[in-house]
């Protein structure tokens, strides 16, 4: 029994050395055919919060500041268009002159002008005009009544003061028994009665060189030695005191036309020079 029991303890002793060495034999084994786990990628950065600013309630919204549209400027009134401007210079209307009357007109139309000693009298017709160059010798058909709407220009004689020059007018004046013709811009009048040449139109001085006219009784009227016969017979026109005078069927056709409140200018190349020292008369 007690060899049974020694031969048990050896075989148990046995087995237990055999389990022992064979775990020894496998541990490099599973070392060698193991495989490395690959490290972990690091964890990304968190993106920073963005924090709010508090809610602020900013009251209404202000209205956009507009600017005001500054009110367009009025152009002046147009008396004559572009074509009948040209139409009227082809007439030997001088530009000067012309531009002259319309420029007068687009300032001052429907004033009125005071005058010394008479009722105030007002600038109204925009459509007749009458230019008298008196650059050219009394012999020309140098008296232009112009229709600004039209274009249309009737050509006539009219003579110059009988102290102003024979056939051409040199010399002008301003002045009380001078017998010369005064240059400048003029404002018809009333119309009146005279004994010497039947009937005849007022003419007030529009500037400081001519603004005695009405006071020298300077008018427009007919006279027989306004006429082409005259001329042929004499050589020359005739003279006035200063009028504008003219053949008698011509100036009725003008008195009619121009009527009270035309403008009537007496040109002469010299005139721009005279107007640069001149202001005009008072408006009422």
């Amino acid at each position: 029994m007690e060899k049974i029991l020694v031969q048990i303890a050896v075989v148990l002793f046995a087995v237990s050395f055999s389990k022992t060495s064979l775990s020894q034999q496998l541990a490099p084994a599973a070392q060698e055919n193991s495989v490395e786990a690959p490290a972990a990628a690091p964890a990304p950065t968190p993106a920073p919060i963005e924090v709010s600013p508090p809610l602020i309630d900013p009251g209404p919204t202000p209205a956009p500041i507009v600017e005001p549209t500054p009110a367009p400027t009025p152009k002046p009134p147009q008396f004559v268009s572009a074509e009948n401007y040209q139409k009227i210079l082809k007439r030997g209307v001088p530009e000067v002159a012309l531009k002259r009357v319309i420029s007068f007109m687009q300032a001052h139309m429907g004033k009125k002008f005071h005058f010394k000693n008479d009722m105030p009298m007002a600038l109204k017709n925009a459509t007749w005009t009458v230019i008298i160059d008196y650059t050219q010798p009394s012999v020309n058909y140098r008296c232009y009544l112009i229709n600004l709407k039209t274009g249309v220009v009737e050509r006539y004689l009219v003579a110059h003061g009988r102290n102003t020059g024979e056939v051409q007018a040199t010399d002008f004046s301003n002045s009380h028994n001078s017998n010369k013709t005064s240059l400048g811009l003029y404002l018809t009048g009333r119309s009146y009665q005279s004994s010497r040449f039947g009937t005849g139109r007022i003419l007030y001085g529009l500037e400081t060189f001519n603004d005695e006219a009405h006071l020298r009784g300077i008018v427009i009227h007919g006279a027989q030695y306004m006429s082409d016969t005259f001329i042929r017979n004499n050589g020359r026109a005739g003279r006035s005191q200063g009028c504008p005078a003219m053949e008698r069927n011509s100036f009725k056709r003008v008195h009619n036309i121009l009527g009270a409140g035309a403008l009537f200018l007496h040109y002469h190349k010299r005139l721009p020079q005279e107007v640069r020292k001149s202001p005009k008369v008072k408006l009422t």
